[in-house]
């Protein structure tokens, strides 16, 4: 990105436009670290970019921020009230694992329907099975996801 677009799209972070916010968030992570671009990502989810809203919520169940489950699950439930699809996931995950919300397997089931992604067409058969519900455990599975992406 040349220096003039720089300052553009810097400008129209500054001025709050939320979209604006996320691509210098990216811009900055991609040239400049971790630490500043975050500050930015931030921004633009609380701006309400619905796609940093739902990074933002993953942030936290990384643990690369910091934050409470509950904090996620609000990221992920307006991110997907917005549209962004790949929230409906990660809704659907802390309906089913409990995570900053009660459990309800239900609203599991109809978030990933919304997801429609392949890898849930398994979890959406058999979540109805209380073999399958007896063997959730979300804190075993949080700590996984941690020690995975850690």
């Amino acid at each position: 990105m040349n220096l003039k677009k720089y300052e553009e799209l810097r400008k129209k972070a500054e001025s709050g436009d939320a979209q604006a916010m996320l691509e210098y968030s990216e811009y900055l992570q991609k040239y400049h670290g971790l630490q500043e671009a975050h500050e930015w990502h931030t921004k633009a989810a609380k701006a309400g970019n619905p796609r940093a809203m739902a990074e933002e919520g993953k942030f936290i169940l990384y643990g690369w921020i910091e934050g409470t489950l509950e904090d996620a699950f609000v990221y992920f439930r307006k991110a997907s009230e917005l549209g962004e699809r790949k929230a409906f996931s990660d809704l659907g995950d802390c309906f089913l694992y409990g995570w900053g919300c009660k459990q309800d397997f239900q609203k599991a089931r109809e978030c990933y329907k919304k997801a429609s992604w392949w890898k849930h067409r398994k979890i959406i058969k058999v979540i109805d099975s209380e073999k399958f519900r007896k063997g959730i455990d979300g804190c075993k599975k949080l700590e996984f996801i941690r020690d995975f992406y850690n």
